[in-house]
């Protein structure tokens, strides 16, 4: 890494100034870090990796599993159907994965890739700052209590 990467400052903040709701040794939950929506998360591995090939096999083992938990999670908070994940690599060279939830009552414009094009656009009508904290709070519950659980 030759230039500085956001994710790695980050992640060397303690993990409220971080943002960060979940850490393992390998793994790191957020907010999606650019837009307060609900239902939006970010899930980034602990070292300064570029792609999914560049993962150890231990991190690779796990990513499977933190998807799991954080998907579970987020529609067990939302009542969502299902949840919509992308990773992008061209502006922040850390791999991350933002997964997030289709807002209700919406119809297409709140699914799919509409609401993914919503998101990268930063749409201002996706945020709801109190709804967020809200959902942030209740996911952290859950993922940490499964955290616990996975790590005895």
């Amino acid at each position: 890494m030759t230039e500085a990467c956001v994710l790695c400052e980050r992640l060397g903040l303690d993990r409220s100034a971080g943002g960060w709701i979940v850490r393992t040794q390998l793994w790191a939950v957020c907010p999606h870090p650019a837009l307060q929506a609900p239902g939006w998360f970010c899930l980034t591995p602990t070292r300064h990796v570029e792609s999914f090939a560049g993962l150890t096999n231990a991190e690779a083992a796990e990513l499977g599993a933190r998807l799991r938990e954080l998907d579970s999670a987020l529609r067990a908070v939302t009542d969502a159907e299902y949840s919509h994940a992308y990773s992008l690599g061209a502006n922040v060279r850390h791999l991350h994965i933002l997964l997030g939830v289709a807002q209700p009552g919406g119809g297409k414009a709140a699914r799919g890739a509409a609401l993914l094009k919503r998101v990268l656009d930063k749409d201002a009508t996706l945020v709801d700052v109190a709804l967020t904290d809200s959902t942030r709070i209740m996911t952290q519950r859950i993922l940490s209590a499964a955290t616990q659980n996975r790590d005895q």
